[in-house]
């Protein structure tokens, strides 16, 4: 599937409604291997995801990420927006679950209806993963979770 950015967080960073920065909440979801869910630019809430074939893992003691030391760096090298933050923790979920990839979004206010998808990514070093009982992390790379690039 790879990896998509979601039109609706677009609209709402470009309209400054919530900016890549500490004053937006985002989170990200864990996405369960038996997902049939395939990406769409368009769908506009979490709840878009879950109502087109979304599963998220259900393993006791796994937690939903909240995104820490969220920034931008423009790479002048590359004309690339970097959309960056620390390593994204879910807790610890038990042994026998298949990660196949993650969603970030913006925690509008906690219900699928309004929470709106940032990106999605099954493309990540390490994906797919196994839960295993111990603290899951999917580590971020150099270049952010994401990027934008500039063009002529």
């Amino acid at each position: 599937m790879g990896k998509a950015v979601f039109h609706k967080f677009l609209e709402k960073l470009s309209d400054g409604t919530y900016p890549w920065k500490s004053t937006t909440t985002f989170k990200a979801l864990l996405v369960k291997s038996t997902s049939t869910y395939s990406p769409n630019p368009d769908h506009a809430t979490i709840k878009d995801l879950f109502d087109n074939g979304l599963t998220e893992i259900t393993a006791s003691g796994y937690a939903r990420a909240t995104l820490s030391d969220v920034t931008t760096y423009r790479n002048t090298t590359t004309d690339l927006i970097e959309f960056r933050c620390a390593n994204l923790n879910f807790g610890e979920p038990a042994i026998g679950e298949t990660v196949k990839g993650y969603v970030l979004y913006i925690h509008v206010d906690g219900t699928q209806n309004n929470d709106i998808p940032v990106a999605y990514d099954d493309t990540s070093t390490g994906l797919p993963m196994s839960t295993g009982g111990g603290t899951f992390v999917v580590s971020v790379p150099a270049d952010g979770l994401f990027q934008l690039q500039a063009g002529t």
